[in-house]
């Protein structure tokens, strides 16, 4: 991983350090301990779709659960199916009275249509959050990395003194390759005396997410992990 270093307050106990351009990373670590990337609602906390358009395949939500955001693509709409987790750009965003209509980036969009009508059935009343946007920042221990401005925002913990705190951004995604064949499979591995740290995950970022039951991912999909 990569220290940050050089923080500053931005005022509402919030702080900000400059990050070289070439880094990007969806986990973060302070003082050895995984943070939160920045959503609302709050962890432990979901808003409910409230219906699906398939035809124009477009999400529809509470007006009330959505906001002015400044960098909305940058925003990911996170769902909890009963068995899987989608990620899911939102590319735009639009609102009518009580209900806003959300329109994701590609392919993720199509992955999430893939039922046609019966997606009105399979993920009736699914619970989501919205994740990463500087706005989202409200608890301590939430994140937010403007790739636009390559600033890093962050909400100290209790006990968290940001002139000292030791804060870690992951730089790569894997730490070891090992191949074998059906014929010579690996095996027979041991790791002693070595800890395996601040490693990330990026393809959300970039083409969105969407898996099922077992992790098995939808036709549309390669393999994003194993």
């Amino acid at each position: 991983g990569t220290p940050v270093t050089g923080w500053t307050s931005v005022g509402n106990g919030i702080y900000k350090a400059t990050v070289p351009s070439s880094l990007r990373f969806r986990q973060l670590y302070v003082n050895g301990t995984p943070t939160i990337r920045a959503r609302t609602p709050n962890n432990g906390i979901y808003n409910r779709v409230s219906s699906w358009d398939h035809p124009n395949k477009t999400i529809v939500v509470k007006a009330s659960d959505v906001g002015s955001w400044a960098n909305l693509n940058q925003v990911e709409m996170v769902m909890h199916r009963s068995i899987a987790q989608s990620n899911l750009r939102i590319a735009s965003m639009s609102t009518s009275g009580t209900l806003s209509r959300i329109v994701t980036q590609d392919p993720e969009r199509k992955w999430v249509f893939y039922y046609g009508d019966a997606v009105e059935t399979y993920y009736r009343n699914v619970p989501y959050y919205f994740e990463n946007a500087y706005e989202f920042i409200d608890v301590p221990g939430e994140w937010y990395l403007n790739t636009t401005t390559n600033e890093l925002f962050y909400k100290p913990r209790s006990g968290e003194n940001m002139a000292s705190v030791s804060v870690i951004a992951p730089k790569v995604e894997r730490l070891v390759e090992m191949k074998g064949t059906v014929p010579n499979p690996i095996k027979n591995i041991q790791f002693m005396g070595i800890s395996f740290q601040h490693s990330m995950w990026l393809a959300p970022s970039t083409t969105g997410f969407q898996n099922n039951e077992g992790d098995i991912l939808d036709l549309f999909q390669k393999p994003l992990r194993t």
